[in-house]
C-alpha cells in the first residue's frame, strides 16, 4: 500500500469521511495531486488535503470570518501571528480579502503509523491550545 493510501486509511480508521474532490485544473495538469476532504464531527477539525508526490500532504482548514473584521485588520493579524508562533505544527493565516482565516499544515510523502497518529494529535493540540489560550479569535470567526 502506498503513502496516500495508508494516511487514507488512517483517517478513516479515526472517524473521518472522506470525500474525493476534483479541481477544475487538476485534470489539466497531470501532477499526480490528489485532493480529498477529511470530515468529522464533534470536537474536531475536518481538513481538505492535497497530496502531492514526492511533496506530502498540506492541511487546510478554513473559518469564515464575521463581516466587521475589516475593522479590526491588525488584531487579527496580530492574533494569527501569536497562534502561529506558539503552535508546534499549525500556521494560522488570514485570506487575502480577509473573508476567511486559515489553519495550515504539512505531513511529509511518508506513512508511519505512530509518527502520523503523533502528527494528528500535536495538529488537534495545537487548535485545541490556539483557541483556548487566545479566545478572542472567537470574536473574528463565525
Amino acid at each position: 500500500m502506498d503513502t496516500y493510501e495508508n494516511v487514507r486509511d488512517h483517517l478513516e480508521f479515526l472517524g473521518y469521511t472522506l470525500l474525493e474532490k476534483e479541481l477544475p485544473h487538476q485534470a489539466r495538469m497531470g501532477t499526480g495531486r490528489k485532493h480529498f476532504l477529511a470530515k468529522i464531527g464533534g470536537n474536531k477539525t475536518s481538513f481538505f488535503i492535497t497530496y502531492s508526490p514526492n511533496a506530502g500532504f498540506s492541511f487546510v482548514s478554513s473559518y469564515v470570518t464575521r463581516t466587521n473584521v475589516l475593522n479590526y485588520k491588525p488584531n487579527l493579524l496580530e492574533l494569527l501571528n501569536k497562534m502561529t508562533a506558539e503552535s508546534y505544527l499549525a500556521s494560522f493565516v488570514a485570506s487575502k480579502d480577509y473573508k476567511n482565516v486559515f489553519l495550515l499544515a504539512w505531513y511529509p510523502d511518508s506513512y508511519n503509523k505512530v509518527s502520523f497518529g503523533n502528527f494528528l494529535e500535536r495538529l488537534d493540540s495545537d487548535i485545541k491550545f490556539a483557541i483556548l489560550n487566545n479566545p478572542e479569535v472567537l470574536n473574528f470567526i463565525e
